[in-house]
């Protein structure tokens, strides 16, 4: 079976244009990509320190979802290192458990495609 989709994507500026149809077949449909095992390990270790903060505060999961307006099933996400919660909903819940996300620099080992063993 193929898909079949037309698309007409024109700039504001009408420098670029585009006019075409997409074709996939049914055998090379999307299929979830696997994460990175770097992302996956930060998000594990983010979800850990979730978990322990929401802990220290004594409150359960669902306590913490509704103080972040958020779902359950959301914070069980986050404290499993779910790689692809949202930002939004990750910010409301470190709220609520009294933390804060913060960026750091990283070597060059790690970027974003690489393996665990490239460097």
């Amino acid at each position: 079976m193929l898909f079949v989709r037309s698309c007409d994507i024109r700039s504001v500026s009408s420098v670029f244009s585009y006019n075409g149809t997409i074709v996939r077949s049914e055998s090379h449909s999307r299929a979830a990509a696997q994460p990175n095992p770097l992302v996956q390990r930060e998000a594990e270790l983010l979800g850990g320190e979730v978990r322990d903060a929401r802990r220290r505060l004594g409150l359960d999961q669902r306590e913490v979802a509704f103080a972040a307006n958020v779902s359950p099933r959301t914070v069980f996400s986050i404290e499993k290192g779910k790689p692809t919660v949202r930002l939004d909903m990750l910010m409301r819940v470190l709220a609520a458990v009294g933390l804060r996300l913060t960026a750091e620099g990283r070597d060059r080992a790690w970027r974003p495609g690489a393996s665990a063993g490239d460097g």
